[in-house]
C-alpha cells in the first residue's frame, strides 16, 4: 500500500491505535528506539533566548520582561496594556486567520484547545502535511470521523505520519481508501509484517504481469517448477523446432514432402519409429492403399468393414481379419492367427496353431495341429489330429478322438463319441474300443481303473464310500435263487445257498424272508436235528415260545432231552424260582474295539430311564437368518410324548432357543448367528402300544423270601447268603448233582 492507494483526507484519529499514550501525550521519533513512540509533549517552550526589548530568559519555567516602548517594563504583556503596531486580527471575521499568517510549526497541539479547530475554521487546503509537525496529530486529537477523504490534502498523510499499528480495519471506513490516497512505494516489504498479506487480502485478477519481476528470465523462457520451488526455465513443451508451425490449433510440418524420424536421423517413411510406439487411444488408418509393416512383413488395412491381414502369404478377403503366414480366411466375420490355417465358416476362429481347419458356423480351434472343427458351433481345444463333425460337441484336446455326436465329448486318445449326447475318455494306449455304442452312453476306458474318493482305485471301479443303486445286475453266472458270495480276496459270485443242498427254495416276501424246505434249517450246522437248529448263542430283542399254557408268573424249563415249556413258579419238583422282574441287570454291549478289534472290546452301557425314553440328536446349520429347522423321522410323533430339548452352541455363543415346538415332526430354532452350526438334542417317552401296556414299575417292594436280602449282596458288604437267589441255585446244584449220581 503507498500513498498512492490512500485517499486524500480519509484517515481519521480515530483510526489510530492508542499504543499506550497518556492524555496530552504526543508521538515522536526515537533514534533510541528506531521507531516511532508516544510520549510526553516537551515540544512547548523548551528554551527563550532574549533579544532587544526582551530580558529573562533560559529554560523550563522562566519570568519575561517585555519593554514595549523601549524604556519601561511590565510584568504582563497584553495587547490591551501596550500599543503593538501591526496586523490586527478581527474577532468573528470570516477567514480572519489564513495559512499564510501561520508559521511553520507554529500552531502546536496543546495550543489548541478540544475541538477548537473544526472543519468550519479551516479553509480549504489550509492545512498541508508542512503544516503539521511530525507525530503532532495522533488518534487521540481526531474526533471520530473528523478526518474524510475531503480534509486531507494530496500527499499529506505520509508513511512517517502513521503509528505503528494506528490504521487497523475498524479504521477504516469501507472503500475509504483508493490507490489516488496512497502515496507511491509508501507501503513496502519493511512495512508489512511477514505473512501479512494472503491470497485473502489480494483481489482476484489483480496483480498484473508488470507486477512479476524478471526472475533472471531470459527471452522465451517460462516459469516451471522445478520440483521444490518455481524458476525460470526453457519452454519444452510446445516447442516448435525450424521447418515447424503452429497455427495455435496443430502443429505442422512445413514442407509436406519431408519426413520425420523418431529415434532415427534417416526416416524411410513419413514416419519413422526407431523404438517401442505406445498409443493410449485408438489408432486410425484410413485409406483404401493404406500399409501398415510389422517387422517387415506386409499388414493390410482395406475399407471400412475393418479387413485386418498381418503376416506373409495369407489369403484373406473383405471384412476379415488374419495374423500370421499362409492362412485362408473366407468365412464372414471369421479370425485366423497361425500358419497354414483355414477358417471358411461364419464366425470361426482358429486362434493359433498349424494346419487347423474351422469351416462349421461359430466353430472354434485354439491351437495344436491338425485338428478339424466341422460343426455347428464345435470346439476344439488343442492337441492333434482331433476331429469335431458333432453340433456344440467338444474336444477338449488329446490325440486323434473324434467327436461325430450332438453334444457328444472325447478326450484321451483315440476316443471316440459317435454318438449324441455321449461321452468317451480314452487312456494314453490305443484302444479302438473306446468308442460310444448308443447315445447319452458315459464311456470311460481306464486301465488302471476308476476310483471315486480315492486316488488309487484298486479295481476297474473303486468306490471309497457308499454306493447308492436302484437296481443290481451281476452278469457272470446268474442263475435264479443263489446268493452273491464272496471269497477270502472279496471276489463276487453267485453260488447255492451255503448247505442248502442247492433245493433253492429261500424267497423274500416283502420285509419277510422265509423257507419253503420240507426239511429243517440248520445254524452254525449242516445237520440240524429240528425244524430250525441253531449251533450257538441266540441274541434277540423279545421272545416268544407259542406252546402253552400261557400264564403270568410261568418261567421257562425244560426236561431232560432239552425240551422247553412253561411251567409255574413252584414246579412239583419243590423248586422255588424267586421274582426277577422284567430286568435284574444294567444293559450294556460289548463289540471288538474299533482301533485294536484283535487285542481288545470296546463295552458301553446303555442308556438308562425310568420312563422309556427315546433320545434324538443331531446338528443344525442356522441361516441367514439365525434360524434352522430340525426335520424329525416321519413316525416321530407316533412313537413319542412328552418332549424334551437341548441346544448347543458351536464355534460361538449365541442366545438360541426353540422358536416352534414338535409339530408335524418338525421344530424350528432361531435367535443364533448366521452360518452358526446348533447341536440339539431330543427326548420323548414312548408311547407306542407295547409300551403303553407294559409301563416298567420304577419302584416294587420285595416280598417273602426276598425281603431282607439282596440281588448283589457282595456289592453292600454282604455274605452271599444274603442273596436273593442264593437258595434257588443252591437247590439247582443239589439236582444236578443227583442226576449226576444216578447216572453213574
Amino acid at each position: 500500500m503507498t500513498t498512492e492507494e490512500i485517499g486524500d483526507r480519509t484517515i481519521d484519529f480515530i483510526d489510530f491505535a492508542t499504543n499506550e499514550a497518556q492524555e496530552g501525550w504526543v508521538v515522536r521519533w526515537s533514534d533510541g528506539r528506531g521507531q516511532w513512540t508516544a510520549s510526553p509533549d516537551s515540544a512547548g517552550v523548551t528554551r527563550i533566548s532574549t533579544g532587544d526589548g526582551l530580558t529573562g530568559g533560559g529554560s523550563g519555567d522562566v519570568t519575561l520582561e517585555a519593554d514595549f516602548s523601549g524604556t519601561g517594563t511590565a510584568t504582563t504583556v497584553a495587547h490591551g496594556d501596550h500599543d503593538h503596531p501591526g496586523v490586527y486580527v478581527g474577532v468573528d471575521e470570516e477567514n480572519s486567520i489564513t495559512s499564510a499568517m501561520i508559521g511553520v510549526s507554529e500552531v502546536k497541539t496543546d495550543d489548541i484547545d478540544a475541538l477548537a479547530v473544526t472543519e468550519g475554521k479551516l479553509a480549504a487546503a489550509a492545512v498541508t502535511s508542512a503544516k503539521i509537525d511530525t507525530s503532532a496529530v495522533t488518534t487521540e486529537k481526531l474526533d471520530d470521523e473528523a478526518v474524510t477523504t475531503e480534509k486531507i490534502y494530496a500527499n499529506a498523510v505520509t508513511t512517517e505520519k502513521i503509528h505503528v499499528d494506528a490504521v487497523t480495519v475498524d479504521k477504516i471506513a469501507t472503500a475509504a481508501v483508493s490507490t489516488a490516497k496512497i502515496d507511491t512505494s509508501a507501503v513496502t516489504t519493511e512495512k508489512l509484517d511477514l505473512g501479512a498479506v494472503t491470497s485473502e487480502k489480494i483481489g482476484d485478477g489483480t496483480i498484473q504481469f508488470a507486477d512479476i519481476g524478471p526472475n533472471s528470465a531470459a527471452p522465451g523462457e517460462v516459469m516451471k517448477w522445478t520440483g521444490t520451488a518455481w524458476a525460470a526455465r526453457t519452454d519444452s513443451v510446445g516447442a516448435v523446432a525450424v521447418g515447424w508451425t503452429d497455427d495455435g490449433t496443430a502443429v505442422l510440418l512445413e514442407d509436406a514432402s519431408d519426413s520425420v524420424g523418431i529415434g532415427t536421423d534417416t526416416p524411410t517413411a513419413k514416419l519413422d519409429v526407431a523404438g517401442n510406439l505406445v498409443a493410449t487411444g485408438a489408432v486410425t488408418v484410413t485409406g483404401t492403399s493404406a500399409t501398415l509393416r510389422l517387422n517387415g512383413d506386409a499388414g493390410t488395412i482395406t475399407s471400412s468393414n475393418g479387413t485386418v491381414n498381418f503376416g506373409a502369404g495369407n489369403i484373406v478377403t473383405t471384412g476379415k481379419a488374419t495374423i500370421g503366414e499362409n492362412n485362408t480366411n473366407s468365412g464372414s466375420y471369421a479370425f485366423v492367427a497361425g500358419s497354414n490355417n483355414s477358417a471358411s465358416g461364419q464366425y470361426a476362429a482358429v486362434g493359433g496353431g498349424t494346419s487347423h481347419e474351422a469351416s462349421g458356423d461359430e466353430s472354434t480351434i485354439a491351437g495344436g495341429h491338425d485338428n478339424e472343427a466341422s460343426g455347428y458351433g464345435a470346439a476344439v481345444g488343442g492337441g492333434s489330429h482331433n476331429r469335431v463333425s458333432g453340433r456344440h460337441a467338444t474336444v477338449p484336446g488329446g490325440l486323434a478322438n473324434r467327436a461325430d455326436g450332438d453334444f457328444s465329448f472325447a478326450a484321451g486318445r483315440q476316443a471316440e463319441a459317435l454318438h449324441d449326447g455321449s461321452f468317451v475318455w480314452g487312456d494314453s494306449h490305443s484302444h479302438p474300443d473306446a468308442q460310444s455304442t448308443a447315445v447319452d452312453q458315459f464311456i470311460v476306458i481306464a486301465a488302471n481303473g476308476v476310483g471315486i474318493q480315492t486316488n488309487s482305485p484298486q479295481a476297474d471301479l473303486d468306490v471309497a464310500g457308499t454306493m447308492r443303486t436302484e437296481g443290481f445286475v451281476m452278469p457272470t453266472g446268474a442263475v435264479s435263487g443263489r446268493v452273491l458270495m464272496t471269497d477270502h480276496s472279496g471276489q463276487g459270485s453267485w453260488q447255492h445257498v451255503p448247505g442248502g443242498g442247492g433245493d433253492e427254495h429261500w424267497f423274500v416276501s416283502g420285509d419277510n424272508m422265509y423257507s419253503a424246505v420240507a426239511g429243517n434249517v440248520g445254524i452254525g450246522t449242516p445237520t440240524p436235528q429240528t425244524k430250525l437248529h441253531v449251533d450257538g448263542a441266540i441274541w434277540m430283542l423279545g421272545f416268544e415260545l407259542p406252546v402253552g399254557p400261557f400264564q403270568a408268573g410261568y418261567v421257562l424249563t425244560n426236561d431232560g432231552t432239552g425240551t422247553g415249556t412253561w411251567q409255574p413258579s413252584q414246579p412239583a419238583t419243590g423248586l422255588n424260582l424267586p421274582y426277577l422282574g422284567s430286568a435284574s441287570t444294567t444293559g450294556s454291549f460289548r463289540i471288538d474295539h474299533p482301533l485294536d478289534p484283535e487285542g481288545k472290546y470296546l463295552v458301553h452301557s446303555f442308556v438308562e430311564s425310568p420312563d422309556m425314553m427315546n433320545v434324538y440328536n443331531g446338528n443344525a446349520s442356522l441361516d441367514a437368518d439365525g434360524q434352522a429347522w430340525v426335520e424329525l423321522p416321519e413316525w416321530f410323533e407316533t412313537l413319542n410324548r412328552d418332549f424334551r430339548y437341548q441346544l448347543t452352541c458351536i464355534g460361538g455363543f449365541a442366545p438360541v432357543y426353540v422358536a416352534e415346538e414338535i409339530v408335524g415332526n418338525r421344530f424350528r430354532i432361531a435367535g443364533g448367528e448366521p452360518s452358526m452350526t446348533v447341536s440339539w438334542q431330543v427326548t420323548g417317552v414312548r408311547q407306542d402300544p407295547y409300551a403303553e401296556k407294559n409301563r416298567i414299575p420304577v419302584e416294587v417292594d420285595k416280598v417273602g423270601d426276598e425281603r431282607g436280602k439282596y440281588l448283589h449282596p457282595e456289592v453292600y458288604g454282604q455274605p452271599e447268603t444274603m442273596g436273593v437267589r442264593y437258595e434257588w441255585l443252591r437247590s439247582l446244584g443239589a439236582e444236578a448233582s443227583a442226576s449226576s449220581r444216578a447216572g453213574e
